[in-house]
């Protein structure tokens, strides 16, 4: 495997994907000036920083002719939370639609979901299961680039849903750019591999 010589600065090489849940979606019904972001399948937000999380499957120890013998659990603990800085809009319209989000989980007149009130998914076993979360959670991709802007490797969250939104901080002093900072909970974690960089040519991205 090659290392590039260019590949020393990963800068802004990381793009934050998402589609708005459709409990989300429905807040544009009720709020016009924002009709459009709520009914938008791909949100992007500019990630100053975030989180790859730790993959841990422990093992196990089972006796065997008097000594311990190890093997896989086959069991995975709950993924770690990701966290996620970011810029803000010139609209404030991304901090506006993660807040819209968070606030679902505890906003008497919008939300129907009663599942956080019991301690396990309800389910009768004579009917596929349909998980009655689903309208507040959604995918979440985060795209590596390298150093030419390629797509290299896709982190994908899948079930996840907003946990907590970070407050936010600035001074006129300062003269920078507004962050915020947020995140989620999700269920399953993939990876998947796009391009070979060794073998990737100038026009990856119009492959993808």
């Amino acid at each position: 495997m090659n290392q590039s010589i260019l590949n020393k600065s990963r800068n802004d090489k990381f793009h934050f994907l998402f589609g708005l849940p459709p409990a989300v979606k429905k807040l544009g019904l009720s709020e016009p000036l924002m009709k459009n972001d709520f009914n938008e399948d791909k949100i992007e937000l500019s990630v100053i920083s975030m989180s790859v999380p730790d993959i841990s499957i422990p093992s196990v120890s089972l006796g065997y002719g008097g000594q311990s013998y190890k093997t896989s659990s086959f069991s995975r603990p709950d993924y770690p939370a990701l966290d996620i800085k970011f810029f803000l809009d010139n609209g404030y319209h991304n901090y506006y639609i993660l807040w819209r989000w968070l606030n679902l989980f505890n906003d008497s007149k919008y939300s129907t979901s009663e599942i956080v009130t019991t301690d396990s998914l309800p389910h009768d076993p004579s009917f596929e299961l349909k998980n009655p979360f689903s309208e507040y959670i959604t995918t979440l991709s985060i795209l590596v680039l390298d150093e030419y802007n390629n797509k290299l490797l896709k982190f994908v969250y899948e079930d996840a849903f907003i946990t907590s939104l970070g407050g936010i901080n600035y001074s006129y002093q300062d003269g920078v750019e507004i962050t915020g900072s947020a995140s989620f909970g999700y269920n399953q974690f993939h990876v998947e591999f796009l391009h070979n960089v060794n073998k990737c040519a100038a026009n990856c991205n119009d492959e993808l």
